[in-house]
C-alpha cells in the first residue's frame, strides 16, 4: 500500500513536470509579473506616504509612476548596452576566421 502512493505521488509530479514545461511560456511571464510585483509594492507604499499635511498619492497613480519607473531603467539599460553588443557583433564578424585558425594553429604545432 506504501509503495503504491510512492509511485502515485512520483506520476502526479512527472504529470507536473511535463504540464510545467508546456506551459514553460505563460509561467515564466507569471513568474517575472510575480517578482516586479514583490519589487514594487514597497515602492508603491512609499510613494503613498502623505507628502503634504494628509494628501497623499492615490494607488493608481503610484503604481503608474512605479511602473514608468521601471520602463525607464529597462529602456536605460537598453539604450547602454545595444550599442555595444551591435559594435562587438560587428567587429566579430569582421574576422577572417581561416586565417584566424592558421594563426592559433602554428603555435600549437611547435
Amino acid at each position: 500500500m506504501n509503495k503504491q502512493r510512492y509511485i502515485f505521488y512520483f506520476i502526479i509530479f512527472i504529470l507536473l513536470l511535463l504540464l510545467a514545461w508546456y506551459f514553460r511560456t505563460i509561467l515564466l511571464y507569471v513568474l517575472l509579473a510575480g517578482i516586479v510585483s514583490l519589487i514594487g509594492r514597497p515602492v508603491v507604499r512609499f510613494l503613498q506616504k502623505p507628502v503634504y499635511k494628509n494628501w497623499h498619492l492615490p494607488a493608481f497613480v503610484a503604481a503608474a509612476i512605479y511602473l514608468l519607473i521601471v520602463w525607464a531603467l529597462l529602456f536605460g539599460f537598453f539604450y547602454l548596452f545595444v550599442p555595444v553588443v551591435i559594435t562587438e557583433a560587428k567587429n566579430l564578424s569582421s574576422v577572417n576566421s581561416s586565417e584566424l585558425l592558421l594563426r592559433l594553429s602554428a603555435p600549437l604545432v611547435k
